[in-house]
């Protein structure tokens, strides 16, 4: 039984007494692209990061054990025990700031030898562990000695990238380094298969400020994989396999696309406020990546844009045809496959833009379902667009316009109306066609009991229609369609035909067609802007990207020598959009910024920008004069940006963020700093839009500033 106001036992001596070992994991991998070359190379190397989450555990492990003290002295057992652990020293003043274990073992009577595992360590970490007890009355005992050791298991390097020496024919790939208490080495395994059946290992004893391997002989055309892990230098221990990294090294492409302009390619007569197609052709052995359309009206000294520089290759545009007039016009089409290289193609004569309006004529009667009896008078009417007529003709036809019989032949004038003496020839089937003609010659027609027609297509084999035209007078045999960007392996086409006494018929396709989706994804990099000057040698890389379908991967590289070489930033899934910190490699003036984006088609899109990496004067003296809160950069953001202060002595600095209603938020900084300049990022990604304020307060200093989340 315990005494009220008994103190327990006065110490515990614990003793830790194994590290506990976890298993390994291996590697999974699926993929999205960054590319890299060399400005010397002859090839290509093509990275691909693969990663899915590795099995295992993980973490690291302590074992400590002590003897039970009991509650009385040395007899008895204690209510409970409190234990707690913390990489910082423990002390009576720091107890409280450990962190404590949730469920601790009973207290056993005492004298009774008690161990107990403590988990979700970071691996290879150096800890404090210490005890204290409590009777049933609620005493506590004084703190335990402190026990202090090395938590199992050494941390697992990351990839870090690689770089190609094409002469060489030599990869070598890089990893981040890890801490541990004892000597490691790196090993690296190469393989051909992501199984890593039969690897070739590489090995790094001294680093620097990262760990490497270099591998020869590679083949081009084929996949390469590759992981790392730490290992101890008396192979007692190693950490996890990382996850796998892959490459690709392929000939470059130095062959340009062939691209042939089809229509207009010289003698047609296009009329101002009209529409007409523009159609070519064009092929490249990596495939056509993006388009462009320029027209001119002077045989090709000046050229205007029709379409700018467009995703993917359709082969036909239809233009609205400009208010313009001119008989020296060509159209000129340039493609650009996915490598860089360009070529186009001009129509091979000029043809006619007239911004006069189109003749057009339209028969008014018979116009269809009339019952005309033979060899009566009956009056033809029509009506025409243009009051310079000169002369029109008329004909007919008994078998729905296979042939065709004179009414009257070419005739000066333009009545729009004729009275018809019937043959003595009754058909179901006939057909009037009249024809008129201006004053310069040009000519148009318009014809009785033309038939309908409806076209649709399905993407599920039948199941679904989908209308590509309604339903639309006349039979011409052919119709462009401005195929959707799906991906789709079930396609057919259906074709509805109604004749002129309502008779229907319709067929499709024998078999399904395959729709490949073209439409490259539309990347915007938010952050840096162009030509942007950084205060900081820290940046927040942010972008939007949209797509018809899903975006499956993102890739963000720098160019240091305008786009000739590009290194890898980061990699991952996903990237509709995102963000990523970056410290920026110093020494550099001027850099371009690509994030690249894939879709579920693979097909690719990526936008570029190059900014000036920071506007401090490096001959100024980075230790701060005075205490200073910078606004957010960016401002606005979606999700993230980056707040900057400097410290002009050491402080106890505080730096929360609020929402307009006076509710924290986050807290970003609560701790002692040194002088110097700082930066601290806030991921808004849970919160919703609006304007938030963010307030600093170290040492005297107290400053308050707002910023806006948009998503």
């Amino acid at each position: 039984m315990t005494h009220p106001g008994k103190i327990l036992c006065r110490s515990l001596t614990i003793v830790i007494i194994v590290f506990a070992a976890f298993p390994r994991a291996s590697a999974n991998d699926n993929n999205s692209l960054i590319e890299s070359t060399s400005p010397t190379a002859t090839t290509t190397i093509g990275y691909f990061h693969n990663e899915l989450a590795s099995s295992g555990d993980t973490t690291g492990t302590i074992d400590i054990s002590w003897t039970a003290p009991g509650d009385d002295d040395t007899i008895g057992t204690a209510a409970y025990y409190m234990i707690r652990y913390s990489q910082d020293p423990i002390s009576d003043a720091t107890w409280d700031s450990a962190s404590q274990v949730q469920s601790p073992p009973p207290p056993l009577p005492a004298g009774t030898w008690q161990s107990f595992t403590l988990t979700g360590l970071d691996c290879g970490g150096y800890y404090y562990a210490a005890i204290k007890t409590s009777d049933e009355a609620g005493n506590i005992s004084l703190l335990s000695n402190i026990a202090e050791n090395y938590a199992s298991g050494i941390p697992t390097p990351t990839p870090a990238g690689a770089s190609y020496d094409s002469a060489l024919n030599i990869i070598t790939v890089y990893a981040s380094l890890v801490s541990f208490h004892l000597p490691i080495y790196y090993e690296f395994a190469l393989d051909t298969t992501r199984l890593f059946s039969n690897p070739i290992i590489g090995l790094d004893l001294i680093v620097d400020t990262l760990a490497s391997a270099a591998f020869g002989e590679l083949q081009e055309n084929l996949f390469y994989f590759w992981r790392v892990r730490a290992v101890a230098s008396d192979r007692s221990d190693s950490s996890h396999w990382s996850s796998a990294d892959s490459f690709y090294i392929y000939e470059a492409d130095n062959i340009s696309p062939v691209v042939v302009v089809i229509a207009p390619n010289g003698g047609e007569q296009w009329h101002s406020g009209s529409v007409e197609d523009i159609t070519w052709s064009a092929s490249d052995n990596e495939g056509i990546a993006a388009y462009r359309i320029d027209y001119s009206t002077d045989a090709g000294v000046n050229w205007l844009a029709i379409a700018e520089w467009t995703g993917g290759n359709p082969e036909t545009y239809s233009w609205a045809i400009p208010d313009i007039s001119s008989d020296q016009c060509l159209v000129k089409v340039s493609c650009r496959d996915f490598t860089g290289n360009t070529a186009f193609d001009s129509s091979d004569a000029m043809f006619l833009i007239s911004n006069n309006l189109p003749l057009s004529v339209t028969v008014v009667s018979p116009n269809g379902r009339e019952r005309w009896d033979e060899m009566s008078l009956q009056t033809i009417t029509w009506s025409d667009s243009s009051s310079q007529m000169e002369s029109f003709r008329i004909e007919y036809s008994v078998n729905g316009g296979d042939n065709w019989v004179p009414v009257c032949d070419w005739t000066t004038g333009d009545p729009q109306q004729y009275d018809w003496q019937l043959p003595p020839t009754p058909s179901r089937r006939t057909r009037v066609r009249i024809s008129c003609r201006d004053q310069q010659g040009n000519e148009a027609t318009d014809n009785v009991g033309v038939d309908s027609f409806m076209i649709e297509y399905t993407t599920d084999g039948g199941t679904s229609w989908v209308t590509v035209s309604e339903w639309a007078s006349g039979n011409p045999g052919s119709f462009k369609w401005r195929v959707p960007n799906t991906l789709a392996g079930q396609c057919l086409l259906r074709t509805s035909c109604i004749d002129a006494d309502g008779n229907a018929a319709s067929d499709t396709s024998d078999n399904p067609f395959f729709i490949q989706d073209t439409f490259r994804p539309l990347v915007t990099i938010m952050s840096p802007t162009p030509d942007d000057s950084l205060e900081s040698d820290s940046l927040v890389i942010s972008w939007l990207a949209h797509d018809n379908g899903t975006i499956i991967g993102f890739a963000l590289g720098y160019s240091a020598d305008d786009g000739v070489t590009w290194n890898e930033i980061a990699h991952g899934n996903g990237g509709d959009s995102g963000y990523v910190n970056w410290e920026i490699p110093p020494g550099f003036n001027y850099l371009g910024l690509r994030v690249a984006c894939i879709d579920e088609a693979l097909n690719i899109g990526e936008d570029t920008v190059y900014f000036y990496p920071t506007a401090i004067d490096n001959n100024v003296s980075q230790t701060p004069s005075e205490f200073s809160l910078s606004q957010a950069y960016p401002n606005p953001f979606n999700p993230a940006t980056t707040i900057t202060y400097a410290l002009a002595e050491p402080s106890f600095v505080l730096l929360e963020v609020y929402d307009l209603l006076g509710c924290r938020v986050a807290v970003l900084v609560n701790k002692i700093q040194e002088t110097g300049y700082y930066q601290a990022v806030w991921n808004a990604q849970k919160l919703s839009s609006g304007t938030y304020i963010y307030r600093l307060k170290a040492g005297g200093y107290n400053e308050v500033k707002k910023m806006m989340l948009l998503k």
